[in-house]
């Protein structure tokens, strides 16, 4: 990715402090981190998402992609804007299709979807990368229709996950590594052990929506 591109999305995410930075945030899934990126307020945002997938389509615009496939949630969102952007720059008719996730972590597609994937060029899009398993899980189940990958796509990739091991493309608009401390069960959280105060805790909001 070039810098100009990266100052570019940079800036977009800055005008509603849409990332939050050298803070003390949990997410979701229990675990600790020191930034984050909001990345549901920016699917909310319809100008903000339409200009990251148009940047997400660019990096990808020369590589004949005609299907887009994602989870589901955020990068859904991310994926559709994607495909639209894909069948502007290339003039061609660009398909997206949601994957079905199973309770261990796998995926798979209905009859129909996977029809459309066989013998299709499949660009994998996701909104945020931290280990990459939901990823190389996509990559096996578009393989498994007969879809053959030409890339993975992300907004942030923020994990240890790179271009190494895997056989395919793997571009990002920020790639940025993000540590990630798991108390219960990893390396202590350095923000707790200084007594930093939690400015977000996404761990209990969902805990309560939940409820």
């Amino acid at each position: 990715m070039s810098n100009q591109t990266h100052k570019g999305v940079r800036e977009v995410l800055a005008t509603e402090n849409f990332v939050t930075e050298d803070s003390h945030i949990i997410l979701p899934n229990g675990s600790h981190t020191r930034i984050y990126l909001d990345k549901s307020a920016v699917v909310a945002n319809p100008l903000v998402l339409d200009t990251l997938g148009g940047f997400l389509g660019h990096l990808f615009a020369h590589d004949s992609v005609r299907i887009v496939v994602s989870t589901t949630g955020c990068a859904e969102a991310f994926g559709k804007v994607v495909a639209r952007w894909l069948s502007i720059i290339e003039l061609v008719d660009v398909r997206y299709v949601s994957a079905i996730e199973a309770d261990d972590g796998t995926f798979s597609f209905t009859a129909e979807d996977a029809a459309r994937i066989t013998g299709r060029r499949v660009l994998i899009v996701e909104d945020i990368i931290t280990f990459g398993n939901a990823v190389q899980n996509l990559l096996t189940a578009v393989e498994k229709v007969g879809g053959h990958v030409i890339g993975i796509g992300a907004v942030w990739n923020r994990g240890p996950m790179g271009a190494e091991g895997l056989e395919v493309p793997l571009r990002s608009l920020i790639n940025i590594p993000a540590e990630v401390y798991h108390p219960e069960d990893g390396p202590p959280c350095p923000m707790c052990a200084e007594g930093i105060p939690i400015a977000k805790d996404l761990w209990a909001a969902k805990t309560t929506a939940e409820a």
